[in-house]
C-alpha cells in the first residue's frame, strides 16, 4: 500500500457514497464521482481514514490538508453538491488552459 506519507487521489463525493450525501441523485453520483471537479490530493492515510465519510466531516480534513489545492475546497464550499463540483471543473479547465498553452497550427 505505501507509506502513510503518500499522497492519495482523494473522492470529494466518494466512488460509493453512503449517508450524508442527500444532495447528489444516484444519477449524479454516478456520473460526478470520477470528474476532475470532484477530486483532489491527500495525504493516503487521511484519504484512508476519510472514506465514505460526509462532506462536513471531509471539509475539516480538507481545512487542515497540506495541499493548498485541497484546502481551497473546504474555504469556498461550504457544501458539496453537483454544481460545485461542475463550477470547479470549469475552474481547474481553464487554469489548465492557461499553463499548458499549445500553438494553434497555422
Amino acid at each position: 500500500m505505501g507509506n502513510d506519507m503518500g499522497t492519495a487521489l482523494e473522492h470529494v463525493l466518494p466512488q460509493n457514497p453512503q449517508s450524508g450525501w442527500d444532495s447528489f441523485t444516484d444519477e449524479e453520483a454516478e456520473s460526478l464521482a470520477y470528474r476532475l471537479g470532484n477530486m483532489t490530493l491527500m495525504q493516503a492515510s487521511v484519504n484512508r481514514d476519510l472514506g465514505n465519510a460526509a462532506y462536513a466531516a471531509k471539509r475539516a480534513a480538507y481545512e487542515q490538508s497540506g495541499f493548498a489545492i485541497t484546502r481551497q475546497i473546504a474555504q469556498d464550499c461550504a457544501e458539496w453538491t453537483p454544481e460545485r463540483v461542475a463550477a470547479r471543473q470549469v475552474r481547474m479547465a481553464s487554469q489548465a488552459t492557461s499553463v499548458w498553452r499549445i500553438a494553434q497550427l497555422a
